[in-house]
């Protein structure tokens, strides 16, 4: 009879102390990791995981083992998003990869393993006998007793010289240990909600004078400012006669907000006056966002360069030309800096860079990815930190201060399930107040008979649905892990065919069922075999994937045009590849085109990278026909390739039909009762084998601000 071998992190054997693998060592007692003379710092679950993969000595690793090692009490509720994070911090720090891993390797539906033989290291004792007296590193105190103790006069030039000699070496050892000792970590200690008013929060800046919170509520062309205690409690309207308020700072007493109004990338420059005033013209600036200095004097963003002008908007003059797109430029407390964000024009990851107040010494100093955008940065009080987001989390990067200067690196200080955006360092230091949502969207079907919206596929969170065409199966995207799934069409057999940290922005099925091709958010094609094996990457860089041929030979991407910049206007164009050779070939007479269904051999269906047409291209003379006008969202077509079904935006949004036979074109239902339509998905909308069209709804129910109380070092 076989006996079931226990998991081996369960068996209490024994663990050396110290272990290396690759080029890395760790303590594992302390904690500590490092590769060569460096120091790697890793919060506290990527270290636990760490333990648990070198314990199990190559086998593999289950995620329950791990929730049960972090979270033996069920302390929180969403353990697969924070096991995910902290799976990608862990391969981070150790500079590894999910698709080819060298020490972390994911084994679908089971765990993870470690890949690396892992040696013991033990501390070798010195040769000589006579133990040597090695310096610790000390306090600044301790420095300048060494350094008092060196300038004393000795009865000897020997004496003298051994002095200096031992002075030298503690101040030498003393500053190698501070400037090689790793930061201490700020933490947050608790998380308090402080609205509960269930309102979409806008896009603008949140903004505090210690009592009260200003921020923007509603979505873009209907905006309002709004405010609320610091406190928490009730919200109510800063009353203005701006129509699209964008709230960008507030002055350094409090008694003004700098709001920018219009919906457009350069607006007016407004004052809004507290608690209340006539709101004012500052001079003719315009830009798209801002701050004040500390003497009231204000820096603004226009396109790529940076101007600043007099509390009265006058004497405007050109600060710094950036040359990249330029937005989110935030004063030092002291006005010495500005640290502003920045999107390459040729570069996708946005990053932010510092520049001193009289436009000098520019440069980087934080960048993004692919899959996670850094977002802006705001100084905390002091001066010491400036407190951004990248991806759904807070992170802190140290500024350096002090006559003598190290580079640290960012501080990641959240770490789920809230996603947050909004930043706003309190006025005493204390918190951090943001907002944060928790997202979700949900699959629901329109029936035709009944003529109401039903639960889809158990009303999973997922985008991007795309079935065979025979109808038996569907691949889609997760929501908002961004993972890629499929399943049959009726919801079994379900399999998850990536892992973070690879975010899907978009997928495809092959007509016969067999394969399927997704860009991750990056713009990095691949196809994959329906069962999750066999990936391969397309040779294309910045490419969509819009469809299949309807042979299954060919890919039809959206990609950027040949000698464009990715945010001119009509960069974009359609471009088919084929997946076996990575042979392409831009479709003529097509720039100026989004997305696109190949929906015959010689016919594509197409939305203007304006979205406010439909069309359809024949791919023989380039020829295009009107469908429908009118502002698109999205748009599919139905698995017998005989209608388009599309979706309108507006104050009324509908579902509509085309038959391609005449071009007749049907209204379905309005989409004004469908629960806050997530168009901020992208792909939004596909039809089902019986030609029921289904959307994904957002029921999102909170978005609220919270304060972030942080211990600091």
């Amino acid at each position: 009879m076989d006996v079931p071998r226990p998991s081996p992190y369960l068996i209490k054997t024994p663990t050396p102390a110290r272990v290396g693998f690759g080029t890395f060592e760790l303590d594992l007692n302390s904690g500590e990791l490092s590769s060569g003379v460096k120091k790697i710092l890793l919060q506290e679950q990527p270290l636990q995981i760490l333990r648990m993969l070198i314990e199990a000595r190559g086998e593999v690793v289950s995620r329950d083992a791990i929730r049960r090692r972090l979270w033996p009490d069920d302390t929180i509720v969403e353990f697969d998003h924070s096991i995910n994070a902290a799976i990608k911090n862990l391969r981070r720090a150790l500079d590894d990869s999910a698709q080819e891993p060298r020490y972390i390797e994911t084994l679908a539906r089971r765990g993870y393993r470690f890949i690396p033989p892992v040696e013991p290291i033990e501390r070798r004792p010195p040769e000589s006998t006579t133990p040597a007296i090695q310096p610790k590193p000390t306090d600044s105190r301790r420095l300048w007793v060494a350094l008092s103790a060196a300038q004393q006069p000795a009865s000897s030039g020997k004496w003298v010289w051994i002095s200096a000699s031992a002075a030298v070496l503690a101040i030498t050892t003393a500053l190698i240990g501070w400037w090689s000792r790793p930061p201490a970590v700020p933490v947050v200690e608790a998380v308090t909600q402080i609205t509960n008013d269930g309102h979409t929060k806008g896009i603008g800046a949140l903004v505090t004078d210690g009592s009260r919170i200003y921020f923007n509520e509603g979505v873009p062309g209907g905006e309002k400012i709004m405010q609320v205690s610091t406190a928490g409690g009730d919200t109510s309207e800063v009353s203005t006669r701006l129509t699209d308020p964008f709230t960008a700072a507030i002055a350094p007493d409090g008694s003004a907000l700098m709001v920018f109004d219009g919906e457009g990338d350069i607006n007016p420059l407004w004052i809004v006056p507290l608690p209340t005033g006539e709101s004012r013209r500052l001079g003719t600036i315009e830009g798209q966002d801002g701050s004040f200095f500390p003497d009231g004097r204000i820096v603004f963003a226009q396109q790529t360069g940076l101007f600043t002008a007099e509390k009265d908007g006058s004497n405007v003059r050109k600060l710094l030309a950036v040359g990249d797109s330029t937005g989110c430029p935030k004063v030092s407390p002291d006005g010495k800096r500005i640290v502003v964000s920045a999107l390459a024009q040729k570069d996708h990851p946005a990053y932010l860079a510092e520049v001193a107040a009289d436009g000098s010494g520019y440069h980087e100093i934080m960048r993004g990815n692919s899959q996670n955008q850094v977002n802006c940065g705001y100084w905390t009080p002091d001066g010491n930190y400036v407190v951004t987001r990248l991806g759904g989390d807070i992170w802190l990067l140290p500024m350096n201060t002090g006559l003598i200067q190290k580079q640290h690196k960012p501080v990641q200080l959240t770490n789920g399930p809230l996603l947050y955006s909004s930043l706003c360092p309190s006025r005493d230091g204390k918190r951090i107040f943001a907002i944060g949502s928790k997202l979700r969207g949900e699959l629901v079907r329109y029936d035709n008979k009944s003529g109401q919206f039903t639960s889809f596929l158990s009303g999973i969170s997922a985008v991007d649905l795309t079935f065979s065409r025979d109808g038996q199966w569907v691949a889609y995207v997760s929501y908002p892990d961004y993972t890629l799934w499929r399943s049959r069409a009726d919801g079994s057999d379900r399999l998850q065919l990536t892992y973070p940290p690879t975010r899907v922005g978009s997928a495809s099925i092959s007509p016969d069922g067999t394969r399927v091709a997704f860009s991750t958010d990056g713009g990095k094609p691949f196809v994959m075999n329906i069962d999750g094996t066999s990936q391969r990457e397309i040779p294309r860089k910045d490419a969509d994937v819009s469809s299949w041929s309807p042979d299954g030979n060919s890919l039809l991407f959206e990609v950027v045009a040949e000698g464009k910049q990715w945010v001119e206007k009509n960069s974009r164009q359609l471009e088919t590849i084929d997946p076996r050779s990575g042979n392409r070939s831009v479709v003529a007479s097509l720039q100026g085109i989004g997305a696109g269904l190949w929906i015959t051999s010689d016919t594509v269906i197409a939305v203007t990278d304006d979205s406010t047409k439909l069309v359809a291209i024949d791919l023989q003379s380039g020829k295009r026909a009107l469908l429908a006008a009118g502002l698109i969202v999205d748009f599919a077509a139905s698995l017998d390739q005989k209608y388009v079904y599309y979706a309108t935006g507006g104050a009324e949004p509908k579902a509509m039909r085309i038959r391609l036979s005449d071009r007749k074109i049907d209204e379905i239902t309005s989409l004004k009762n469908l629960l806050r339509p997530m168009y901020v998905f992208g792909p939004m909308m596909s039809v089902a084998p019986d030609g029921s069209p289904i959307f994904t709804r957002d029921i999102v129910g909170t978005q609220e601000i919270y304060a972030l109380t942080v211990k600091w070092p």
